[in-house]
């Protein structure tokens, strides 16, 4: 009788780690807040802010006018900046649901300088936990229906795309203290960049300010700059 309780108390204890661990993401995480350093007689340095990037590869990876050791100096900065304006929060309930706090846009689709700030729906996203890493699975049936054209929805590329989604998109988490981080690394890139680059069909020269033949031009060098990378992570940096 003694060694069954013992076995029972064993077994509740195991279940309870790893609830536990299972748990560790469930909770509302912040943005983490931009951290800067004064400097004298200037602006103030970007130390780290929600937005994280690290690219790892020889000096000889150039992407158009680029090194690509040097790209994450000036797209975090930037890209920290502009999520603190658009996302406050991101909610991983218990039930699977993902619920987060971003600024309602203006009427032109702009960020507002004084943030309106809406929680999404549930049944938006959901997710799951497994090993390392973050299963999201979006709401295949909600995304299609946004798409006016039945033209696009068919397409060959969004088509693989859905199938993705159906499978969930996996993101890699690291809990640390009161922190946590959210990335995407190096081969779900390597995976996903067929499917961004098969879409630049549809990139008129026009866009982003008329510099869209040359986003395009960057964009289909990546493939080959890939091959040189020997890691790259981005992702977000939370906060409890």
């Amino acid at each position: 009788m003694r060694k069954s309780i013992v076995c029972v108390l064993i077994m509740l204890c195991a279940l309870n780690l790893f609830s536990s661990c299972d748990d560790g993401i469930a909770r509302t995480w912040n943005l983490s807040k931009i951290k800067t350093e004064d400097v004298p007689g200037g602006k103030p340095k970007f130390i780290s802010g929600p937005l994280f990037m690290t690219w790892e590869a020889p000096d000889d990876a150039v992407l158009g006018f680029f090194r690509v050791t040097g790209i994450p100096n000036m797209v975090v900065p930037m890209g920290s900046s502009k999520l603190a304006q658009q996302l406050k929060d991101i909610t991983f309930q218990k039930d699977g649901n993902v619920i987060v706090t971003y600024a309602e846009p203006n009427q032109d689709g702009q960020a507002q300088a004084d943030p309106q700030w809406k929680k999404s729906e549930p049944g938006m996203v959901t997710y799951k936990v497994k090993d390392n890493q973050i299963l999201f699975f979006p709401n295949v049936d909600n995304l299609l229906s946004s798409i006016p054209s039945d033209s696009l929805k068919n397409d060959p590329a969004l088509q693989k795309a859905v199938e993705m989604l159906k499978n969930g998109i996996p993101v890699n988490y690291k809990l640390e203290g009161n922190t946590a981080k959210l990335f995407i690394d190096k081969p779900f890139i390597e995976n996903i960049f067929p499917l961004i680059l098969s879409g630049l069909d549809n990139v008129d020269a026009s866009a982003m300010g008329g510099m869209g033949n040359m986003i395009k031009g960057l964009l289909q060098g990546v493939p080959a700059i890939l091959q040189k990378t020997t890691k790259l992570e981005i992702g977000l940096n939370l906060e409890k």
